[in-house]
């Protein structure tokens, strides 16, 4: 039975690989294709857009929910901020389809500046993290009171996001114009984003060549398709 479970780490790498390697043959297919020529119209985009990220973000909570309601013994530092992290985007993406444009108004008018907003700040918070967990996987076992006061921490953030874009949409950098389309800062940004996923992406692939450990491999397969999506928002 050992020598089963030694094994069966030693694949896993292999596994997630041809995984990884069958989103690249996809993302480069989907690179050739004239997908910019195709358009689909916004009475049928909101409500696609709509299901896929609320599907997401029911994904981003039930992780969550798994990690916390997980005995404390059996958690690193490491899941439970990459959980509650998720938690915190997953409510910022929830803020950002509220707040698309055709969406009934969230406390001010939905505007694709202020989805934008919305989605920019999810993903640097979610990008940064999983960069700093990977440069630091072995952390101290979290106590009950670092797991609330982490969980407490990254409601404030959320709160001073929700306050920034609401209330202060007007001093953010502008992201979208109407006549123009994107703005190079959004652009450059979303570079920036997934620059920060393939650096996490390559740091837990030598981590899972190094250890064999499950977390590691799946986390690499996980993070290298992420950065592959975010290339498609550049």
């Amino acid at each position: 039975m050992l020598i089963h479970r030694t094994n069966v780490k030693h694949r896993l790498p292999r596994q997630q690989i041809y995984l990884v390697g069958a989103f690249v043959a996809l993302f480069l297919l989907a690179m050739m294709l004239p997908l910019t020529e195709f358009n689909l119209p916004h009475h049928y985009f909101l409500p696609l857009h709509t299901f896929l990220e609320f599907a997401a973000i029911l994904f981003a909570f039930l992780v969550f929910a798994s990690v916390w309601h997980t005995p404390e013994k059996e958690v690193s530092t490491s899941s439970l901020l990459i959980a509650v992290t998720l938690l915190a985007t997953g409510w910022l993406d929830f803020a950002h389809v509220m707040s698309y444009k055709g969406m009934p108004d969230l406390i001010t008018p939905s505007s694709p500046q202020k989805a934008i907003a919305f989605w920019l700040f999810a993903r640097i918070l979610f990008a940064g993290v999983i960069l700093f967990v990977s440069f630091f996987p072995h952390l101290h076992l979290p106590g009950r009171r670092f797991r609330y006061m982490l969980l407490a921490i990254f409601s404030a953030i959320n709160l001073a996001v929700l306050w920034l874009v609401f209330f202060q949409e007007s001093s953010l950098i502008v992201t979208y114009d109407e006549s123009t389309g994107l703005s190079q800062f959004k652009i450059i940004t979303e570079w920036v984003i997934t620059a920060m996923l393939a650096v996490a992406a390559f740091r837990y692939y030598r981590l899972a060549c190094a250890s064999g450990h499950e977390f590691s491999t799946l986390m690499f397969s996980a993070i290298a398709i992420s950065a592959m999506s975010e290339f498609f928002f550049c």
